[in-house]
């Protein structure tokens, strides 16, 4: 007769849980790889515009409206990185539930998987005393017979 856990659906609900579990803390890291992206973008443009800005006031015959532009162009990226950190700071909560429930559906997987492990091992001392005791059986068999 061949092992057979008797909690091995359970065993694969949970498999499948800490899969899922995973997959939703893989996309949050993702977003949050994103959000880094954006934020560094968001700098280097409002690096930029300072720059061109700078540049702009050293040039003769200033238009009072290219300074406006670059100051309004600045101030909406600044507005953009605010809005991008706060976003940062919220998600950075949600990846450490996300991580905590993970970790959570990991162990109750790995639970099952020792459970089970120990249930196999028991098993296989029990075929393997029986195997021996039919081998030492039938040795014993064979040497009664003249």
């Amino acid at each position: 007769m061949a092992f057979r856990f008797t909690l091995a659906a359970l065993l694969k609900v949970r498999a499948a849980a800490e899969e899922q579990e995973r997959g939703m803390l893989r996309s949050l890291l993702l977003r949050r790889a994103e959000l880094l992206q954006g934020m560094r973008c968001a700098g280097e443009h409002r690096q930029q515009a300072r720059e061109r800005l700078s540049r702009a006031m050293l040039q003769p015959g200033l238009q009072v409206a290219d300074v406006q532009l670059e100051v309004n162009w600045s101030d909406a990226l600044r507005r953009r990185q605010h809005l991008l950190r706060a976003q940062f700071v919220e998600l950075h909560g949600k990846i450490e539930q996300q991580t905590s429930r993970y970790l959570a559906a990991r162990r109750g997987r790995e639970v099952l998987e020792t459970l089970r492990d120990r249930q196999l091992r028991s098993y296989q001392a029990v075929a393997q005393r029986r195997e021996q005791a039919q081998l030492d059986e039938s040795h014993l068999l064979r040497r009664k017979r003249p």
